[in-house]
């Protein structure tokens, strides 16, 4: 039991690095984009980056719904 829970631990801690590595390069990168496309598109008129802001955040939420869903088949 205990060689279990010490087991679970290292693999916590082993996985530390690649927690920090997705959220630094990826999710960080995907706001950074969003923030300057909306500005771009903002420049250019106001409805197309209100558009576009709408479908960035029905699309991340419908991914992030259907992870849920997907997470329970496993």
């Amino acid at each position: 039991m205990s060689g279990n829970i010490t087991a679970r631990v290292s693999d916590a801690f082993n996985f530390i690095p690649q927690i920090v590595v997705v959220v630094l390069f990826d999710f960080i990168q995907f706001i950074i984009l969003t923030v300057i496309s909306l500005t771009i598109l903002a420049q250019i008129d106001w409805l197309f980056s209100l558009i576009a802001l709408i479908w960035i955040v029905i699309f991340v939420s419908s991914i992030s719904f259907f992870f849920i869903l997907a997470d329970q088949y496993n």
